[in-house]
């Protein structure tokens, strides 16, 4: 696993990272991989969470880690500015930020009563329906805990736009995130604003079509913790310019880089911020199907060939089959019966990172 230096010596904070493995260790640092037997794992995961790199020392002697912080329930954050007609007070977000991690995911679909019976029927997700700013909006929860938010919107007349999952970035100042993705050449899509829920957002589009979104949240951050079935696990680019993909995150985010090795017809990246990895990045795969850059979420399950009969059952389609990967997890990526796509992960305890994964 290699450090990527995308923007050149100097950048970013200094990475003191170590992971361990049965095979052997490998440290990472700063500008420089010291070679081991493979790459390390010691790992608490959660939404956008990834391995967590501990100390090796600790983890050699066998010294107990502070354990994970309690998880935090997030919010559903519809895109829906605060009424002018009823403006909430000025405030500033006093939470706990981890930027560079995903931290809420919300699907825009033509039909949410069709939404929620697959992913309900899917995952189990539960809703609390509203109505917000004219459009119809549904909550989803898992045992008590908030996992997506669910808006309807019918495409533009004359436009065909597929329904997407859109993935939701922690930062620190939305604002300054907004203006500096501006200079590197993202389009916004929709400008940065307070929410009725609290915190600012917006979403963007970066140079190479994949559309994100920031959010400086004004509660906590969810913790990084491993997430269970039917929670997010997992975030990837899919980049039809794997490096300046990679580039324009690492400086907007502050992610550092490093690379995996690659799998025929590919290659792949793993995005980390505080010594977690919060995403990976992928190359659109030569001679494949024309589709532009785009993010892709993954949902854990406890066994995915069963989940991929069940989405098929409820209306869904098989995009990529199962397949399993070099550490232990397996894969498939499916669309719901809107046409909205999104990955399923089978990842076991036992298993390495889903930095390591092969993510299509």
């Amino acid at each position: 696993m290699r450090k990527m230096q995308l923007l050149g010596p100097g950048w970013g904070p200094q990475c003191r990272a170590w992971t361990q493995r049965a095979a052997g260790h490998t440290a990472l640092r700063w500008r420089r991989v010291v070679r081991g037997h493979g790459l390390a794992i010691a790992l608490r995961v959660g939404l956008g969470f990834g391995l967590t790199l501990v100390p090796l020392a600790a983890a050699m002697a066998n010294l107990p880690v502070a354990p994970s912080e309690a998880k935090a329930a997030p919010m559903a954050y519809a895109m829906v500015v605060a009424s002018p007609e009823a403006p909430l007070p000025q405030m500033q977000s006093m939470g706990v930020h981890r930027p560079g991690k995903f931290i809420f995911m919300e699907l825009s679909t033509p039909d949410v009563a069709l939404s929620k019976r697959f992913y309900g029927g899917l995952f189990s997700w539960t809703f609390r329906d509203a109505t917000l700013a004219g459009e119809l909006y549904a909550e989803a929860s898992l045992n008590g805990q908030v996992v997506a938010g669910l808006v309807q919107r019918a495409p533009p007349v004359g436009q065909r736009r597929r329904p997407a999952w859109l993935a939701f970035c922690s930062v620190a100042d939305v604002d300054a995130v907004v203006q500096a993705a501006q200079q590197q050449g993202a389009q916004l899509l929709s400008a940065s604003h307070r929410l009725l829920q609290g915190g600012r957002a917006a979403v963007l589009r970066d140079p190479q079509g994949a559309v994100f979104a920031v959010l400086s949240a004004s509660g906590d951050d969810p913790a990084d913790v491993l997430p269970e079935p039917g929670e997010w696990i997992w975030n990837a680019l899919i980049s039809s310019q794997l490096e300046q993909g990679a580039a324009f995150y690492q400086q907007l985010i502050g992610y550092e880089v490093f690379d995996l090795p690659p799998t025929p017809g590919a290659e792949h990246l793993v995005l980390a911020s505080q010594s977690y990895a919060r995403a990976s990045a992928n190359s659109l795969p030569p001679g494949g199907p024309s589709v532009h850059s785009h993010w892709l979420g993954y949902v854990r399950v406890q066994d995915i060939d069963a989940s991929l009969k069940s989405a098929q059952a409820l209306g869904g389609h098989v995009l990529l089959p199962a397949r399993s990967d070099r550490h232990g997890g397996r894969l498939a990526v499916v669309e719901d019966p809107a046409g909205a796509a999104f990955g399923l992960m089978e990842w076991p305890i036992s298993a390495a990172s889903p930095a390591d994964s092969e993510a299509p």
